[in-house]
């Protein structure tokens, strides 16, 4: 992938500049900036950033006020004939050499606020899925209406990594990406037998699991940040209540058992040689491409609709983040 960028309303004659994937550029008005326009009193001395390190690029605001398309923008994946504007110069956009990211999906982008005009059973249960995944703003910008593993290739093409790994799990049913970790993890989820076969048995709605109340006794015992925990986590949020016994149910929010999964994933990859994190993609393909053949059916939707909130880790590069999860709401990480 290469993107060049036409610059025009300098005081100086504009021209062309070129970007190949990889390789980041700042733009500003220091001589210090990779793309340097000293005449440009408007822009900042880091305006905006061109990041291309990945088979997507995003352009990221440094401080100073960017445009994309007439929006004020702070991060955004660039597509070929973008816009870009900082004070009165402007910037046109051209990517070449595109094989599958999130330009091609932009035609079939669904509304994200559930206004979208195809309203077909295929779209509401791709809808279910989207609020399972609880995907970033940019993960969001890559769906394709109906087709999973083409919004799955977009993130991974766009270096979304957490929104695939969470997109993935949210298109299958919970007991099959519990048993897919039992199964890699192994010895790295620090689990005995019975505790695996308990979690299993909790997800699986069997009448002899845990109940809510002894799960989160469980997990409340063991280390915060073990693979084990977390799963166990994945589990409890799998369905239930978050309330106690006698207690008005509030259901776990939806996209708490793909957030707790996507930490598992990024805690065994930090433990393991192996790459985990591929690993999971391509079974998780698998998984995704047998489910949405003709004649089979979804199952293992979570409820929702939650009033609480809880505070929540995630692991991103080997980095464990806090944030906050509100249930019923948005994961702001």
């Amino acid at each position: 992938m290469s993107i060049a960028l036409d610059i025009t309303g300098t005081s100086q004659p504009g021209g062309r500049v070129a970007l190949r994937a990889g390789q980041v550029a700042t733009v500003g008005r220091s001589p210090w900036a990779d793309i340097s326009l000293p005449s440009e009193p408007e822009l900042a001395a880091e305006h905006f950033r061109l990041d291309c390190r990945h088979t997507a690029c995003r352009v990221e605001s440094l401080g100073g006020t960017v445009l994309r398309n007439g929006m004020k923008t702070d991060s955004a994946i660039l597509v070929d004939g973008d816009l870009l504007a900082a004070g009165r110069v402007q910037f046109h956009v051209r990517i070449f050499g595109l094989t599958q990211d999130c330009a091609e999906a932009a035609p079939l982008r669904a509304s994200h606020d559930g206004t979208a005009a195809d309203r077909s059973p295929v779209a509401e249960e791709f809808a279910g899925v989207v609020e399972r995944a609880g995907l970033s703003p940019e993960g969001r910008e890559c769906l394709i209406v109906g087709d999973r593993l083409g919004t799955l290739d977009g993130l991974l093409a766009a270096g979304l990594q957490k929104d695939a790994c969470r997109f993935a799990v949210a298109c299958l049913p919970p007991v099959v990406t519990i048993e897919w970790a039992f199964g890699q993890l192994k010895e790295t989820a620090g689990l005995s037998h019975d505790e695996r076969e308990q979690l299993l048995s909790y997800v699986s709605h069997e009448s002899d699991a845990w109940t809510a109340d002894e799960l989160d006794v469980w997990i409340a015992a063991r280390p915060p940040n073990a693979v084990g925990t977390w799963l166990g986590k994945a589990a409890r949020w799998s369905r239930g209540s978050l309330t106690g016994a006698g207690l008005p149910p509030v259901p776990p929010a939806p996209h708490l058992f793909a957030v707790a999964l996507s930490v598992v994933v990024s805690l065994a990859a930090a433990q393991q040689e192996q790459d985990v994190f591929v690993d999971w993609m391509a079974s998780a393909r698998e998984q995704i491409d047998a489910l949405t053949q003709p004649g089979r059916t979804e199952v293992g939707v979570q409820p929702s609709g939650c009033e609480t909130s809880e505070a929540v880790q995630d692991v991103t590069d080997g980095r464990i983040d806090e944030f906050t999860v509100c249930l019923g709401g948005d994961v702001d990480s």
